[in-house]
């Protein structure tokens, strides 16, 4: 069994993806890398020989944290609150992954998540359950962004090569079953390209789509 990474000090928020081997031949360098999250911290680890292992940490994100999407109580008079106006940024959890090029370089993905919502609540009352506010979307203008970001697995920090927006990342029902990562993101890299798949909101309501990208790894290359 070999460690990667640190201790994790928090107690939940933690999570990791063990990279699959690079196609059409395996990497040069270390045998396997994993990106992990810890709350709010991204990095990518590898061993150094069989009793140690070192990490590259990707700057600049934070988890996204919504404040406006769950029920509230109403106050004492059984009123709710006025309109909500969400606009957190930060990437979702769970749907950072990583892929690995012959060459032993590592690219992780990370999609990033800019709020623009307004909220409306409306009093619901259950006999059993009592009242409860209850949000309602009124407009929402939410993009996300994918960054990409190349790791060269030798002490040098991860250098974001690629930058591009996409419609939001569709987290919701995304869990094939319970247990399972999250199935909204996944990268695989073959020779010098790498595939992105991608899970979005469509333009209708309700609607998700599967976006596939293929970039071509030469031009970002060291």
């Amino acid at each position: 069994m070999q460690r990667l990474g640190k201790n994790f000090n928090s107690s939940d928020g933690q999570h990791y993806f063990l990279v699959p081997s690079a196609q059409p031949t395996p990497p040069v360098g270390a045998p396997f890398a994993a990106l992990i999250q810890d709350d709010a911290l991204l990095e990518v680890a590898w061993p150094v020989d069989d009793e140690t292992s070192a990490a590259a940490q990707l700057p600049g994100f934070g988890l996204l944290e919504s404040m406006c999407e769950g029920s509230v109580f109403p106050d004492d008079d059984d009123k709710c609150p006025a309109s909500c106006i969400e606009t957190a940024t930060g990437f979702e959890d769970h749907t950072a992954t990583l892929a690995r090029t012959p060459d032993g370089l590592a690219w992780a993905v990370v999609v990033t998540t800019q709020l623009d919502t307004t909220y409306e609540y409306t009093l619901e009352c259950e006999e059993r359950f009592g009242c409860f506010c209850q949000p309602s979307v009124v407009s929402d203008a939410t993009t996300s962004t994918l960054h990409v970001f190349r790791v060269t697995m030798d002490g040098a920090d991860p250098l974001e090569v690629l930058t591009l927006p996409i419609p939001r990342l569709a987290t919701s029902d995304a869990w094939a079953e319970f247990g399972d990562t999250l199935v909204a993101t996944h990268a695989q890299a073959n020779g010098n390209s790498l595939a992105v798949g991608l899970r979005l909101h469509g333009s209708l309501p309700g609607e998700i789509v599967v976006r596939a990208l293929r970039i071509e790894l030469d031009a970002f290359a060291p």
